[in-house]
């Protein structure tokens, strides 16, 4: 439990089966690995880092930055910007209002189909030849292994290659 605007820190030496994190204000850092991640929180930057099987957000006011593998991703934010940072992942879902998911995809995903249905929004792919579809709304590269589903109003889906830096 932590205080108004305090930030909260956890740092696991050792994989955990299911973390739950619940706040109201102020930043949340996580870094480990669990099987299943949920966090739900109003006003704060919240920041997970490691290898998470099931990752679930939800999240009104800040930022959410991603760095790692995620199994699947199911992520409902207002007014917060997601940026993620991906080794691996099979599917992500975002449902947004008022805010935006940066995607940057290492070299071990083969490749990602992306969808967006939103009012205001729309999918821009940076870094990507060879797109096997694309257009605002529906994009493909490669196999299409990596499922994005992007859902919202006012919320744009930027997917780029993760650079060496």
């Amino acid at each position: 439990e932590c205080d108004a605007g305090q930030v909260f820190w956890l740092d696991m030496l050792e994989a955990m089966d299911e973390v739950e994190i619940h706040t109201v204000s102020g930043d949340v850092r996580f870094t480990g690995n669990a099987n299943e991640f949920t966090l739900e929180a109003v006003e704060g930057n919240l920041t997970v880092e490691g290898d998470v099987g099931d990752l679930e957000v939800d999240a009104v006011d800040g930022n959410l930055t991603f760095t790692g593998s995620v199994r699947t991703a199911a992520v409902a934010c207002a007014n917060t910007d997601v940026t993620m940072y991906l080794d691996m992942a099979t599917a992500l879902s975002f449902d947004q209002v008022d805010g935006d998911v940066e995607l940057f995809l290492s070299e071990e995903i083969t490749g990602f189909t992306a969808e967006a249905e939103s009012l205001g929004g729309g999918i821009r792919i940076e870094d990507f030849t060879d797109l096997t579809a694309t257009g605002d709304r529906y994009t493909r590269w490669g196999d299409g292994s990596l499922r994005i589903q992007v859902n919202g109003v006012n919320a744009k889906l930027t997917v780029k290659k993760a650079t060496n830096d």
